[in-house]
């Protein structure tokens, strides 16, 4: 099996949520306990990192979807660094332009803090 890790850090105004490996059926209820623990903090935004994302399927994009749905429609969640497969998904499930994404985390942490 493929490593999977998740870390967490604050990079104002974003808590971070970086992911590395397969995010999938098997890592989902490991993924979805860490960021229901984030999304009940009460962020300011929370931006996932999926640059070392080497495979998502629905399961994974459920619980970015439900912390989307969780934190309200209003910028509070975004994604950066989704490869070209990742980004596919996220568009053939109607997600791009839903929520932000940002090629980049230092875009993220740039350009989406700005009001």
């Amino acid at each position: 099996m493929e490593a999977f890790s998740v870390t967490t850090e604050f990079r104002p105004p974003w808590k971070v949520i970086t992911v590395e490996g397969a995010l999938d059926f098997d890592t989902e209820g490991a993924f979805r306990s860490i960021v229901e623990a984030v999304v009940h903090q009460a962020p300011p935004r929370l931006l996932f990192d999926l640059t070392d994302v080497t495979f998502i399927d629905h399961s994974g994009v459920d619980v970015i979807r439900d912390a989307y749905y969780a934190l309200g429609s209003d910028d509070r969640v975004a994604v950066c660094g989704l490869g070209p497969h990742i980004q596919k998904v996220f568009i053939l499930l109607g997600l791009v332009g839903r929520i932000p994404t940002y090629p980049t985390r230092y875009d993220a942490i740039v350009y989406g803090g700005l009001d």
